[in-house]
């Protein structure tokens, strides 16, 4: 009798789970279905251009002014940390405000890392983040 309870319960178990599964979905209802989500951590050239925006730090003050907020991140010498900013794969310096003299039309994608992604993916001193740049070259 317990066997035959333990398996009916499996086996409940098992349906209960497969209908939660399908009742999650894509989250993809009406109209553009078919359109991706747009992402928290990515703009790209598009997003951009509907700013009206000459540089890129004002396109990102605009979309995302979370991304150049630094929160309360402190370097190694005990100085207030700065966002780390990579284009085309290598860091610059001058932090957030090299976004200052970049032409929005330069600009082919925009994406923030958090600082454990920004250091494992870039290497230390990315204490709070880094903002990355993929131009169109």
């Amino acid at each position: 009798m317990k066997r035959f309870a333990s398996r009916e319960f499996g086996a409940l178990a098992l349906v209960l789970c497969a209908a939660l599964a399908s009742c999650g979905g894509s989250g993809a209802s009406g109209a553009g279905a078919g359109a991706p989500k747009p992402s928290a951590n990515r703009l790209t050239a598009s997003d951009l251009a509907h700013t009206g925006a000459s540089d890129l730090y004002s396109a990102v003050q605009q979309l995302r002014p979370q991304w150049l907020v630094v929160r309360g991140g402190v370097d190694l010498r005990g100085q207030q940390a700065a966002i780390g900013v990579i284009v085309d794969g290598l860091r610059q310096r001058g932090g957030v405000d090299v976004l200052r003299n970049m032409p929005l039309t330069d600009v082919q994608e925009v994406s923030f890392l958090s600082a454990r992604d920004a250091t494992t993916k870039y290497g230390t001193n990315m204490t709070v983040g880094a903002i990355v740049v993929v131009t169109k070259h």
